[in-house]
């Protein structure tokens, strides 16, 4: 009778940390899949910002005249000739 109950005791034990084990993973599967979906969106994001700065950047460049080093730095490169 007592091996009859430490058997069904044990079955019940497995059982439970078998569930357990698999909800577990279900759950970490699900936070691993939400985490990718905000990556994702993230990054598309991230995409149209940057597009949008690069083309406010290339207009203008393309509307204003050329520049030299000094407009840029501040200052005339040094050079030997003089």
């Amino acid at each position: 009778m007592e091996s009859r109950f430490i058997t069904y005791f044990g079955s019940a034990v497995s059982a439970t940390v078998l569930l357990t084990t698999i909800f577990v993973c279900w759950n970490i599967t699900d936070d691993l899949i939400t985490l990718q979906d905000m990556s994702d969106r993230n990054m598309q994001d991230f995409k149209v910002i940057s597009d949008r700065t690069w083309d406010k950047m290339m207009f203008k460049q393309q509307s204003s005249p050329p520049s030299t080093p000094s407009l840029i730095f501040g200052r005339n490169k040094r050079s030997g000739d003089k």
